[in-house]
């Protein structure tokens, strides 16, 4: 990892401070995890960071694929496109790749 180093990172991969979060850790992130970044996963990255700011915890699976559709985009989200994105579960991969804490429901 060039942008962070690993000691920032829990075992997991999950940011320790949230405050070192920015684009390159981003897809540093995922890429340690084998996954390029797209213009849909930063829509749902910037989603979710978006969300927790707001509310201070990760909406349900079907909460996120609700609100997404509703977004007005250009790019049409369900459960399956979503886990095509994030393989690991949108709640988590999405999360670490947003710099947000692990969603306490995932394991």
């Amino acid at each position: 990892m060039n942008n962070i180093d690993k000691k920032n990172l829990d075992p997991e991969g999950f940011l320790i401070d949230l405050s070192l979060w920015n684009h390159d850790v981003a897809r540093e992130l995922a890429e340690y995890d084998a996954i390029t970044l797209t213009e849909q996963h930063w829509f749902v990255i910037h989603f979710l960071r978006n969300y927790y700011t707001r509310f201070k915890h990760f909406p349900s699976m079907r909460i996120l694929v609700k609100l997404l559709k509703d977004e007005q985009s250009e790019f049409e989200f369900n459960s399956h496109s979503l886990y095509h994105l994030f393989p690991d579960g949108v709640l988590k991969q999405g999360a670490k790749f947003a710099g947000l804490p692990k969603p306490p429901h995932c394991t």
